[in-house]
Formats: C-alpha cells, sequence, structure tokens
C-alpha cells in the first residue's frame, strides 16, 4: 500500500483537472455544475495539501519552544517508542522506525549535550510472538550504540498504548523517587503524551524530537499536493480524536 502513496498527488492533480473540464463543459452546454463532484475533489485536494497539513500540525505543535535543550530540571528523560522491525534470518539485528529513532537520537543528543540523566525507554512487544522482544529493548540497543551506558538505561517493556506508556512508566519512575521528567517524543504526539503523564502525577518538560510544523518548505513545491501531507493529516486527526477519547475516558 505504501508504494501507492506515491502516485497521491499524481492523481490528485488529474482529479482537480477532471473537476475543471467537466465544469467547462457543463457551462458550455448550460448545465448544473457537479456539486457533488465538486466537493469531493476539494477535500482529497486539501487533506494533501501542504498548507492546511502545516497548520494542522501546528495546531499540536506551536505551543513548544524550538529550542532543543529542555527548559526547566528533570531527574529523568523519557523516550516513546513507535515502530521497529524486529530481527529476521536475513536483518540479524532490529531496525527502528523512523519514529523509535529520531526520538532515540534525540534521547542520546539531550544525554549527552543537555545532562546525563537515567533514560527510561517505553514499548512492548511490536509482535505478538512471545519469542520477540520488547521496543525498549531494541531501542536500549540503540541509545547504548550511541554512547548511553546500559546501566543508566531503564527498560519499561509492558506497554501497547501512550496511556500505557504514562501509566507502567510513572510506576517505574516513582520506584526510584523521579517526578520531573524530560519527556521525549514528536511534537505533534507531545499533548496527549504530556497530558497523560501529567494525569500520572509527574511533572512533564517537553523535549520534541521534530517540530514539523516550525517552518513551512516551499516555494513551488511546497503547495502542490502531496502524500507526506496526506500521511501527516492522518496522524494530527488520530492525535485530535485521541485527546478527545482519553478526556472522555477518564484517561487524563
Amino acid at each position: 500500500m505504501k508504494q501507492f502513496l506515491h502516485l497521491v498527488p499524481i492523481l490528485v492533480l488529474l482529479q482537480v483537472a477532471c473537476l475543471l473540464v467537466c465544469s467547462i463543459g457543463n457551462r458550455l452546454r448550460g448545465l448544473p455544475q457537479p456539486r457533488a463532484f465538486t466537493l469531493f475533489t476539494a477535500l482529497i485536494f486539501l487533506a494533501t495539501w501542504p498548507p492546511l497539513s502545516w497548520v494542522a500540525t501546528g495546531s499540536l505543535e506551536w505551543w513548544y519552544s524550538t529550542n532543543p535543550l529542555p527548559a526547566g530540571d528533570a531527574g529523568a528523560i523519557v523516550i516513546l517508542s513507535g515502530a521497529a522491525a524486529p530481527p529476521r534470518p536475513h536483518r540479524p539485528v532490529a531496525h527502528l522506525g523512523r519514529d523509535s529513532y529520531a526520538r532515540c537520537r534525540h534521547g542520546a543528543w539531550l544525554y549527552k549535550s543537555w545532562r546525563p540523566l537515567p533514560v527510561l525507554v517505553c514499548g512492548g512487544r511490536p509482535e505478538a510472538s512471545a519469542e520477540a522482544n520488547t521496543l525498549a529493548a531494541y531501542m536500549k540497543e540503540f541509545l547504548a550504540a550511541e554512547g548511553v551506558p546500559p546501566e543508566n538505561i531503564i527498560e519499561e517493556g509492558r506497554s501497547a498504548t501512550t496511556y500505557e506508556n504514562a501509566r507502567f512508566a510513572a510506576e517505574l519512575l516513582r520506584e526510584r523517587g523521579l517526578l520531573e521528567i524530560a519527556l521525549g517524543t514528536d511534537g505533534w504526539h507531545m499533548p496527549r503524551a504530556a497530558a497523560s503523564f501529567r494525569a500520572r502525577g509527574l511533572k512533564v518538560i517537553p523535549a520534541p524530537c521534530t517540530l514539523r510544523s516550525a517552518s513551512f518548505d516551499g516555494p513551488l513545491s511546497g503547495w502542490l499536493p502531496s502524500h507526506h501531507a496526506l500521511v501527516q493529516n492522518e496522524r494530527v486527526l488520530h492525535e485530535w480524536l485521541g485527546l478527545a477519547w482519553y478526556l472522555l475516558s477518564g484517561r487524563l
């Protein structure tokens, strides 16, 4: 399915071209304009339009500073997992997904460039198989390779959701008397993640590893439909719906 995403810009532009031809043809023949087709095309165009994606992402990210150093004191650095590809016969080591990779790289940078604090990594098994290791274990391996001492890394390997990240991590942090954390995740994920940790009674200092809305890329390519915009709009929608669900279900 992912390989077809690259066709999104072409398909959207073809849709717009078909709408223009249809509209002009109907006008010349005195026929009514295709309102449903027009609305459908407009929705598809907006869903794949980078400026809208930038604004939508900003609704989650513009609360955070672009300064990469956390503004405050903390007793630990907490890194939330994303995706990872477990080892296979043809791939002897786990490959972190883009989100997990970016979060771990930023966490390692914070450890070395900001403060050498205990690092807690969150993430359960990426697969149902009992033989698969946890995301936290894969992240620990990566952080150790980046120069973070293994004895300074705490694994939380039970969670499968953001809510469980906060719930299980809070238990480990309280056991160690660590009640103030620098939280590492993507900027668009930060509002729900930070709120989940605060709901567990922890003080959270946001330390986003990415801020996609910090700048708008252009000139021309940034105004054309993009599959990246479509994927990012889906993430934003997921986060706002997730925030609403967490509030309604009493998780925040």
